[in-house]
């Protein structure tokens, strides 16, 4: 099958896009793709046209991409997934990858979410430190702990003097901080707050 070129008015779509858009044929293979691949991934069209799309994206998520495309090849949708791709020169980039079947090609879209995996990877950092934070905190302050979960110790508090933090989960058995705030402890716990 000769490479699929972009037809008439979305041609310009196809060659303008920040994202990377390739039709692919139903065994996956390549067929044609726009110039982004060369811009974000460093890759020429003659270096790809007619090679498995699996080739620019890690050994490790290949066993996804064969499942989606074996779920499109079926009629099915399938939600967008990520995937992690390999530039020329070795870099990782992250993908958001939808795809849609046609009558003889499968059109892909993938975005470059690189920067989103990076601040959800710092996120999840932050949030186990401010979680050893708090528990030393509240170990230093002399307070119960145990697990997840803080219990300060006071008693007599009624429940609607707990705590949860954060406050999107007050009410919720699965909150980071679940305390029972008593008049000895509550200026030390505001403090974490």
């Amino acid at each position: 099958m000769p490479p699929v070129e972009p037809q008439g008015k979305l041609d310009q779509f196809f060659l303008l896009s920040q994202d990377l858009f390739c039709c692919i044929d139903f065994a996956g293979t390549l067929l044609s793709i726009n110039p982004t691949f060369e811009s974000l991934l460093g890759y020429q069209a003659e270096a790809l046209l007619g090679r498995p799309c699996g080739v620019v994206v890690e050994p490790r998520d290949h066993p996804v991409i064969e499942a989606a495309l074996a779920r499109v090849c079926r009629g099915e949708k399938i939600n967008a997934f990520d995937i992690c791709a390999l530039a020329v020169d070795g870099r990782r980039v992250w993908l958001e990858v939808s795809a849609s079947a046609g009558e003889q090609v499968i059109y892909v879209i993938a975005r470059d979410i690189t920067r989103r995996k990076a601040v959800e990877k710092q996120l999840r950092r932050n949030q186990r430190l401010f979680r050893i934070a708090v528990r030393q905190h509240i170990s230093a302050a002399g307070i119960g702990f145990s697990g997840g979960a803080a219990d300060l110790v006071g008693g007599g508090v009624p429940p609607s003097r707990y705590a949860c933090w954060p406050p999107a989960h007050a009410g919720g058995g699965d909150c980071f901080l679940h305390a029972k705030l008593s008049v000895a402890y509550s200026s030390r716990v505001y403090q974490l707050l």
